[in-house]
């Protein structure tokens, strides 16, 4: 009853609307001040080896999802270079929804317009705006690839297993092709209702449980511009894009072509000009050494053993050599930030490795510690 009463009389005396309204201009300013954080330590990630992963690390922490932490480090990034925005969030005039569509299409050039016209429009109208301006550029391929996702489960009787995802770009190129590839060489033996979707289902089983350490990765058409891979003049901005028309950018043409099957039709003004294959596979012995000698991905702080692929130090396409010397294991999550992330390698793997980032931080790596035999 007591409770009941200064319920009552804060009522009175208050009306709970505007208190509401209080508190949310309240929970902007300190949602502005946690994004200004995020920022502070993302920039110091990775190269700072105390932090091995901030999506995780705020995960954890704050108790939500990693696709929620994820986004706040997306915002967070693009408030460093949009501070009209930060300060109109931290003054309570945009709300986090309103910040979550402006900040995947406001440029610093149109900041300011964006701002004021912004603050006045509703989340899903922004949403909309971000559809329409939506660009491909090596940013926003990031930001997509951030949101992949996956879930499955079975229904109530417990008799049919559900698997859905969703993939971006490149990734849903390389899944595509390794399916539609599978599924050529899958016989029905039973009256299927949906002939050609039991085909992509069997040739999906197959796939994720077939048998050996590095089941055989499918062939990419990629459609490229010749300077692509050789990431010179013009070709480091163009984009490629795959038979089934995902555009992809040229960073990401090289880590597929780093240790895959690709087949690349060279375009040149616009012009068919050829059909190549590209790549440098690694041969199944060599997986094997390298697994032996590297032990996990090699990039400082990481050393996972899951989803790992080899890396040419210095690329087959600048003419390094797909030997051991010229080789390293990474994680499927580092070689994309070796590749699109601007990041290189400097030395030999039995000498130790030097892992640069884009503003000339490094992080060192010893050479291999191989277990002797007992």
């Amino acid at each position: 009853m007591k409770v009941n009463a200064r319920v009552r009389s804060s009522s009175a005396s208050t009306d709970p609307l505007d208190e509401i309204d209080d508190i949310e201009r309240q929970m902007r300013a300190l949602s502005a001040r946690m994004l200004e954080l995020i920022g502070r330590v993302d920039e110091a990630w990775p190269d700072d080896p105390a932090i091995s992963d901030l999506r995780s690390e705020l995960a954890h922490r704050q108790g939500i999802s990693a696709r929620s932490a994820e986004e706040r480090i997306r915002i967070a990034r693009a408030l460093r270079e949009l501070p009209l925005l930060h300060a109109a969030h931290a003054a309570g005039r945009i709300s986090v929804d309103q910040l979550r569509w402006l900040t995947r299409f406001v440029t610093p050039e149109t900041e300011a317009a964006w701002t004021e016209r912004g603050s006045r429009m509703p989340p899903w109208a922004l949403r909309e705006e971000s559809l329409r301006q939506a660009r491909a550029s090596r940013l926003e391929a990031e930001s997509r690839h951030a949101g992949r996702t996956a879930s499955m489960g079975w229904d109530e009787e417990g008799e049919t297993f559900d698997l859905n995802a969703s993939f971006a770009k490149e990734q849903g190129a390389m899944v595509e092709a390794a399916i539609k590839e599978a599924a050529e060489n899958v016989a029905l033996d039973d009256e299927a209702l949906d002939r050609a979707g039991a085909r992509l289902a069997d040739a999906v089983a197959g796939l994720v449980t077939s048998s050996g350490p590095r089941p055989q990765r499918p062939t990419l058409v990629v459609h490229a511009d010749v300077e692509v891979l050789a990431a010179a003049g013009d070709g480091r901005r163009r984009l490629s894009e795959t038979t089934s028309g995902a555009q992809v950018p040229p960073e990401a043409v090289r880590r597929l072509a780093c240790d895959a099957r690709v087949r690349v039709a060279l375009v040149k003004d616009g012009d068919a000009v050829g059909l190549v294959s590209m790549g440098r596979t690694v041969t199944e012995q060599q997986m094997e050494l390298l697994l032996l000698r590297d032990r996990g991905c090699t990039f400082p702080g990481c050393g996972s053993r899951w989803f790992l692929h080899a890396h040419h130090i210095r690329h087959w396409a600048d003419g390094g050599k797909t030997t051991l010397e010229n080789l390293t294991i990474l994680c499927g999550s580092h070689h994309r930030r070796l590749h699109e992330g601007g990041w290189v390698i400097r030395g030999s793997p039995p000498d130790g490795l030097e892992f640069v980032s884009r503003s000339g931080r490094v992080l060192s790596r010893a050479g291999p510690q191989l277990a002797r035999a007992g």
